[in-house]
Parts: structure tokens; sequence; C-alpha cells
């Protein structure tokens, strides 16, 4: 007799029911429930489903360059705003120039100058630099969300490795118990033989069933490691790590994907249509597919609406300038100062027949300016055109995308909703496999059925069982996907969340009645 994981429809529902301990608990700061590392790696007793998600969320190698990147790309926004800030520069000149302009210069220009220079700049307003900046942080708003995907696709990743990880094991004890059962039945028709009761075809034929089950049996082992493999890949652990997992049973805490308001629209065929739509709901709420396109539209926006303005809106600019003589050497260096009063006494004496004059060392510079562009060649009348058939061709992609993602949700929702149903038929059909393998089995010994019928209702028994173990994952993987489309996984939400997600439920099918 084959046995295996049992898990009807109802045990489905208790297993992915939120518990107390999960549901309740207040969220702790981040790392505080997750697992310790250095014990993980030493001698691990389980690996849940929850902690394989907290690890590959802390570890992947993909979602860590991808948050490296996001930090560089936020200094985008400083960069901008610092160009609106005062820019302040300190210099040092040496120059030099030819003798007879020197001479010529009258002491303003000597032949060899040095000088220090302290500038400030200051952009008052500037059109184009303001919408830089609000653009930059809208893209920065977009490349965040895009990092949320990434998330959701690694939490995606590792639930998948794990429930296939469990999945195959699964099947392989079910192949395992399948070598045993043929070694009885060799022995069984061993003894028939030996007391005359069998031929030799019959022994024949339990050796090459024998054969072929311990080679399925070493292919499922195989899948097995495989299935190891990727999961230590997602987590970024060593490759060769062995894991005890934990079997979906209806204790198991870790196994957290619905809650009981999901579940019982799920048991109720009338309430599924509602569950889809809110599904749908959810996702124009939470994707961050969506979010990120939004940021992007109003990056577009904000771009359109900068090259709209500059054909009215100045730019302005303020600066000063404080430049002091250092050094001066050579020809030109004496400044021209003659007042024609001390030499004709007869002319008046009020500076008005002064040329030239000493100044000191030090001068200095103050500026306002407005700019303006008058004509460009028609540049910028070509960038606006521009800017507004990229923003058109922009709401039409966000207008295809949440059509895909509404398409995308039903598909799976009706997915999901098909394998909940096929537990029930799955563990039925395993169940009466079962029993009619242990009738034929007792019919094959006292002689009445031939080895045919034992080997039918065998095969049977096994494809049912496989059936079964399979269509709890099945519907595992199914509702993961439809939470990944939605943009939120209850497995790792926060009570409160978990708490507004119920409310929202419960006001939508208010709302859909």
């Amino acid at each position: 007799m084959i046995h295996t994981l049992r898990c009807t429809r109802s045990a489905a529902v208790g297993l992915l029911l939120l518990t107390a301990q999960a549901a309740s608990s207040e969220p702790g700061p981040p790392g505080a429930n997750e697992p310790d590392r250095g014990q993980l790696l030493s001698d691990p007793p389980t690996l849940t489903l929850l902690e394989s998600i907290g690890i590959a969320l802390e570890g992947n190698l993909d979602l860590r360059a991808a948050f490296e990147t996001l930090r560089a790309d936020a200094q985008r926004s400083q960069q901008e705003r610092s160009r609106l800030l005062p820019q302040i520069a300190a210099g040092l000149e040496g120059r030099r120039i030819d003798s007879s302009r020197a001479e010529a210069g009258l002491g303003r220009q000597p032949e060899t100058r040095t000088s220090g220079m302290l500038r400030l700049d200051q952009v008052i307003y500037s059109e184009e630099r303001l919408a830089r900046l609000d653009i930059e942080r809208s893209l920065q708003a977009a490349r965040v969300a895009r990092q949320e995907e990434r998330s959701l696709d690694v939490v995606l990743a590792a639930g998948t490795a794990y429930l296939e990880l469990l999945r195959t094991e699964a099947l392989a004890r079910i192949r395992a118990e399948e070598v045993e059962l043929n070694r009885s039945n060799l022995e069984r028709a061993t003894a028939r033989l030996d007391l005359g009761a069998a031929n030799r075809s019959e022994v024949l034929r339990w050796e090459t069933a024998l054969a072929r089950s311990r080679s399925a049996e070493a292919a499922a082992a195989a899948r097995v490691t495989a299935a190891r493999l990727e999961l230590n890949r997602v987590m970024n652990r060593p490759l060769t790590d062995h894991y005890r997992t934990v079997d979906p049973t209806l204790s198991d805490p870790y196994f957290l994907i619905a809650d009981a308001a999901v579940l019982a629209l799920l048991e109720d065929q009338s309430g599924r249509h509602r569950l889809r739509r809110f599904y749908v709901d959810e996702a124009f709420r939470h994707a961050p597919l969506l979010a990120r396109l939004r940021e992007e539209v109003s990056a577009r926006r904000r771009a359109l609406a900068s090259g709209e303005r500059s054909f009215t809106h100045p730019t302005l600019t303020a600066s000063a300038i404080v430049e002091h003589e250092l050094s001066r050497h050579g020809r030109g260096t004496e400044e021209l100062d003659i007042d024609f009063a001390e030499i004709f006494p007869e002319l008046p004496s009020d500076g008005s027949t002064r040329i030239g004059g000493r100044t000191d060392d030090l001068e200095w510079t103050v500026a306002l300016r407005a700019s303006l562009p008058l004509y460009q060649g028609g540049m910028r009348r070509a960038q606006v055109q521009e800017e507004r058939a990229r923003l058109d061709a922009l709401l039409l992609e966000q207008d295809g995308l949440m059509q895909r993602l509404e398409a995308e949700i039903l598909a799976r929702a009706h997915a999901a909703e098909a394998s909940f149903d096929s537990i029930d038929h799955a563990e039925t059909a395993a169940r009466a496999g079962r029993a009619n393998l242990e009738l034929v089995q007792d019919a094959y010994t006292q002689g009445v059925l031939t080895i045919i019928d034992l080997l039918d209702a065998q095969t049977a028994a096994l494809a049912a069982d496989l059936e079964a173990a399979n269509a709890v994952f099945d519907f595992l993987l199914d509702y993961l996907a439809v939470q990944r489309s939605t943009g939120r996984f209850d497995i790792t939400a926060s009570a409160a969340d978990l708490a507004e997600r119920r409310a929202r439920l419960a006001s939508f099918q208010q709302g859909q009645r």
C-alpha cells in the first residue's frame, strides 16, 4: 500500500488559514524575527517557507545588486538639487602680457600679475533646473517601485522554489514506496512460483517493474537535488547546503498564503467572481508596475510643462566676484595719477582736472542677470511636440498595461480556483485507487486475478497518489502567482496590513452586491 501526502481541500483550507501566532503578533524591528544565520548554516532543524523567503530577501545577489544600483541612482536627485544651491569657487591666477601692452595700460595691466579670486553664483529662478529636479525625483520614485517589483519577484521565486522542493520530495517518497511495493510483489510472485501457483513470466514481470521503479526513484531523487540547488541559489546560500523542510500540515503556521475571508470566497462558487474583481482592484491599488508607470507619466508631464514654460519664463541668476591682487612686476606697474591743479594753480582744485588715480588691491563685482532665448531655430517648439507625443504614448502604454494586468490576474485566479477544486477530486481518486489496489492484491494472492490486473491497479493507484500530491502544491503555486500579480503577499504581510486588507475586502463585497 502506498503511503504518501494526503491533503483534502478542507485540509488545504486549514493549511492556509492565518494562525494566531502569525496574524496577531506585532511586527518587530527589521530582522527581529529572522532566523539566526549562523545556526541555520551549522545545523538547522528545519527551514520553513517564511525563513527561506526572509533569507532570499536579505541575500539574493540579483536583489542586492539592484539595491546598490538604486542607492547610486538616488544621488541623481541630490545632484540636480545642488544646481539650485549657491556655487562658490576660489581661484588663483598668474598672468603675463607683452611689455608694450603693459606700458599702454597706464598701470591697470602690469606685465606680470598674480591674484586670488572668490566667486559666488546663485540661480534665483531656472525653469529648466527646477524641472530637472522634479523629473529626477519622479524617476527615482519609479526606480523605487521597480525595486519593489524585484523584491516581489524574489518572494515568488523563493516561495516557488521551496514549494517545488516539497513537491519533489513528496513525489520521491511515492517513488520510493513504489519500489518497496514492487519488491514485495516480487517476493509474493516468487513464493507463488515455488508453490506452483504462478509461472516464471510473472516473476520476470515483477523484476522488470522493480527495475523501472528504481530508475524512476533515481530520477525523482535527482529532481529533489535540482530543486534544492535552485532554492539555495535564490537564497544565495552555498549550493551544497541541506535543509530539512516543513511538510504542509494543518499545524504548520508557515504556509500562510490566504486568510479565512479569502478562503471562504474560494469555497463559495457564487463568491468567486467578487474575489477576482477584488484581486484586480488590489492590483490597481498596489501593483508596483503601475506605480512605476504613474511616476514615469508624472516625469513626462513635468518635462512637457517645462518645455512650454521655456517660451515665457526667463532664467534669473546672481553672481558676486571678489578679486585680490597679490603681486605685480615688470612694466606697467605704476598707475597714472596726475592732478593738473597742482601744476597750474589757476585751475580749480575740485578734482575735475585729475587724470587717472590709484586703486587698492581689492576689486569686487555684483551682477544680476535675466535671460530668455528669443529664437533657436524652432528647437524648443520641436522639443515640446516631442514631449507631448511621448506623453501620449506613455498614457496609452499605461492603459494597455492595466488591461494586460487585469487579464493576467483573472486568468491566474481561474487557474487557482481550478487547482483548489482539484484537491478534493484528486484525493477522492487516490482513496479509490488505494482501495482498489488492496482488493486486487488480495485477489492476486489468492490466484483469482492475474498479474496484469495487479499491474493495472498499481499503476492507477500510483497515478492517483501523484495527482493528489501535486494538487496541493499546484494550488499553493497558483495562489502565489495571483498574489504576485496583485503586488501583495499575505505570507510577508504584517498583522496591520492583513487587517486593512480584510477591511477592504469586506467593503468591496458590500459594494459589489
